[in-house]
């Protein structure tokens, strides 16, 4: 059967999929061809829920027609998320005991740069790196794009300067 999947942002695909397709690899490869961490799926105006009951569920029981193309269109699942931040000494890689960690909201979508931002000015500096899970963070990157849940917690390292 052929599927096409216009997403949110645009983009289409086109799916060709057995009837034998279960919810779940449909959602799967619609995710995965999509660079997408999680999706929703809405066919003929009803989301296609997936969970323990429904994600094993084929195509040809969710009454797909393998005699025409079938429309679904996809969405980002996007989900607000707290980001904390503590500095971190940079000689001995371990967290400051004597500064508290600051605590920020941000979807799990957005770049980082709007809460790095937000620290620096907090800690009136604007010579710091960030990391997480030892990885350096680039600004433009997002949470979801390090698979980061509610209630993580970021490095920051207050670099100094030396004037000679």
């Amino acid at each position: 059967m052929t599927l096409k999947i216009d997403h949110a942002d645009g983009r289409q695909l086109t799916l060709i999929l057995p009837l034998k397709t279960t919810l779940n690899e449909l959602y799967q490869q619609v995710a995965d061809r999509l660079c997408l961490s999680s999706i929703s799926l809405v066919y003929h105006n009803q989301t296609l829920k997936l969970d323990q009951q429904t994600q094993s569920l084929t195509l040809k029981q969710l009454d797909f027609s393998s005699n025409e193309i079938q429309v679904l269109e996809s969405y980002p699942i996007i989900k607000k998320i707290k980001i904390f931040i503590q500095t971190s000494n940079s000689s001995s890689n371990r967290r400051s005991s004597s500064l508290s960690k600051r605590e920020y909201a941000m979807m799990d979508t957005d770049p980082f740069e709007t809460i790095f931002e937000a620290y620096k000015r907090d800690m009136k500096s604007s010579n710091i790196r960030f990391e997480f899970d030892g990885d350096t963070l680039h600004p433009k990157a997002t949470p979801s794009e390090y698979d980061m849940t509610d209630g993580e917690i970021l490095d920051a390292f207050i670099l100094t300067t030396n004037n000679k």
